[in-house]
């Protein structure tokens, strides 16, 4: 693998390797952005990107985050795009307690921290566009004609007119692989789990780990690894509920 970060230039253009993008919002250094991956191949691949960083001598500081793209454009109807949205506007809350206070919704962060109730007008005619498009998929011309509201937020939609994909910018820059892979997978599990009908309103982080892991395949050890990063962050306790027995 090759992280060329010393070449770095300003650039959105999707490529096929990883590369080095020079990025206002990190301060004396840049951004390493890996190529499209599928979901079962971005935690290995992430994890060889860090240790090479790593291994050239590569640190984080505050200004960095890590922002995870999720293609949903061929998969997900306007409906299922708009239920992700408003299940995410759901859980802020419960994400909030696994990210660091300074990245946190509605923090001083103006390049991630923003959340949908800061815009609560575009947001639901954000819904509304996108519930008119109903159990269709959206077609380019179609999302160029959404009005998506804001690009700096917890969670991007304007990213789908551009890449077809939903960024995810909340989390906090680290060289540590393990906490990528968590978080990879949480939000893996967060968008299958919201596009196929479950409904967090209410949930507590606990059951909100609950759900994720019975209804979008989030792996049990990832979600106790994350509800005790909560502990740690908050000092609460974060119990997720034991597996419902199924009727006879």
């Amino acid at each position: 693998l090759s992280v060329d970060m010393n070449g770095a230039i300003y650039t959105h253009t999707v490529i096929t390797k990883w590369k080095g993008v020079t990025d206002a919002s990190v301060s004396s250094g840049a951004e390493a952005v890996a190529p499209p991956l599928l979901r079962d191949d971005s935690v290995a691949a992430v994890t060889t990107a860090m240790n090479a960083i790593t291994a050239d001598g590569g640190r984080v500081n505050a200004s960095c985050g890590l922002h995870v793209h999720v293609g949903v454009r061929e998969f997900l109807t306007g409906n299922q795009i708009a239920d992700v949205l408003e299940q995410w506007q759901a859980i802020q809350s419960n994400v909030d307690l696994y990210i660091p206070e300074s990245r946190r919704a509605n923090s001083r962060n103006g390049f991630s921290g923003r959340s949908f109730d800061r815009y609560a007008t575009p947001f639901r005619r954000l819904l509304t566009h996108l519930r008119n498009h109903g159990d269709n998929l959206l077609t380019e011309s179609e999302a160029a004609s959404i009005p998506w509201t804001e690009r700096y937020m917890t969670c991007n939609p304007v990213a789908f007119k551009k890449y077809g994909t939903l960024e995810f910018r909340q989390h906090a820059g680290s060289l540590n692989p393990r906490k990528y892979a968590n978080w990879i997978d949480f939000l893996g599990a967060f968008v299958t789990a919201a596009s196929t009908g479950t409904d967090f309103a209410g949930a507590t982080a606990g059951e909100m780990l609950r759900l994720l892991i019975d209804n979008g395949g989030l792996a049990s050890d990832t979600a106790e690894a994350i509800a005790e990063v909560m502990e740690l962050r908050t000092g609460l306790l974060i119990t997720i509920p034991a597996q419902e027995e199924e009727a006879a």
